[in-house]
């Protein structure tokens, strides 16, 4: 199992000499390499030689061993993807993976077979259907790891009270540079309800009256949105505008 390419030679200061180790199967292998000179001193030298031999397999690793989902509100759904990795050197089986517990969980994308060196992605989805705690654990059974056969990581998650989620479409508002004086100039924002319940929209105001709107208060209804249209007066003696937008809602996060 160890091999040396060697031909009976003179060596005047040095000569390297390259061991090979091809193993057959999985163990320890011992050897000797046996060295023959004319030196008076050390004629014949002996080299312990050591190796130890494996059979090619996949290793799975994952990216956490748990999964919190924090509070997520009732009605909502959240998608944690779970990291997982061959750093093994063959390819990866995996036979099922499955959620067991509450089902408030589901899977959503996966895949069976990783390469040797490469990674995939579990989708678990959270969609809590109360104000409670939500406890489950998803399961994976691998089918060629010859040091793991199944995992279990737990996946925990709290249902949050429903409430109205008030999203802008933007975070500032731009009117440009080099504006024309003594002109109005017109953006506009868009502002969604992500939540669950309606969303009350009720004043829009601005701290200073260069800017305005003609926003009148409007009522969202969860996942919808509406434009809003503001107004910008340029005026002969501003150099720069540093305006704020304050929105009085029923969201008070």
């Amino acid at each position: 199992l160890f091999t040396l390419p060697f031909t009976e030679t003179s060596v005047e200061t040095s000569l390297e000499l390259t061991i090979t180790f091809t193993p057959s199967e999985y163990g320890v292998v011992e050897d000797t390499l046996v060295i023959k000179t004319n030196d008076p001193d050390e004629s014949h030298i002996e080299i312990p030689l050591i190796g130890l031999g494996y059979v090619p397999s996949p290793n799975i690793v994952l990216e956490t061993t748990s999964i919190d989902f924090g509070t997520v509100m009732d009605g909502l759904t959240e998608t944690f993807n779970l990291k997982v990795k061959n750093t093994g050197d063959v390819e990866l089986e995996i036979d099922t993976i499955y959620i067991s517990g509450h089902d408030a969980y589901a899977l959503g994308d996966y895949s069976n077979d990783i390469e040797a060196g490469d990674s995939s992605n579990i989708s678990i989805i959270f969609s809590p259907d109360d104000e409670d705690s939500f406890e489950a654990t998803l399961n994976i059974i691998v089918l060629n790891d010859p040091d793991v056969d199944s995992l279990g990581i737990p996946l925990n998650g709290v249902g949050g009270e429903p409430a109205p989620i008030l999203v802008l479409s933007k975070d500032q508002i731009d009117f440009g540079i080099d504006l024309p004086f003594q002109d109005t100039l017109s953006q506009y924002i868009t502002i969604h309800n992500k939540g669950t319940i309606i969303l009350e929209v009720e004043e829009i105001q601005f701290d200073t009256n260069i800017v305005w709107s003609d926003f009148s208060d409007i009522s969202l209804s969860p996942q919808d949105s509406t434009i809003i249209d503001i107004y910008f007066y340029t005026p002969d003696s501003l150099n720069i505008l540093d305006a704020t937008m304050i929105i009085s809602s029923n969201d008070y996060n």
